[in-house]
């Protein structure tokens, strides 16, 4: 993570709240998208891991060290 890059849009996003909606709105999106993007970096790992274990069993099964 580029914490620059990341405090130099907080800055730009920080213009447009003008009112505690906006806040509220700006929370609840960065929220979101920050969990969706955990959420499919670990699915993807997952699916990593899961491959790995199939090739090793794969490997197993056919009588491969």
């Amino acid at each position: 993570m580029n914490k620059k890059a990341l405090k130099a849009f907080v800055k730009q996003a920080a213009k447009g709240i003008k009112s505690q909606q906006d806040l509220t709105d700006f929370r609840k999106i960065l929220t979101k998208v920050t969990v969706e993007s955990a959420l499919n970096s670990i699915t993807s790992a997952s699916a990593g891991m899961i491959n790995i274990h199939k090739l090793a069993v794969l490997d197993e099964r056919i009588g491969r060290t």
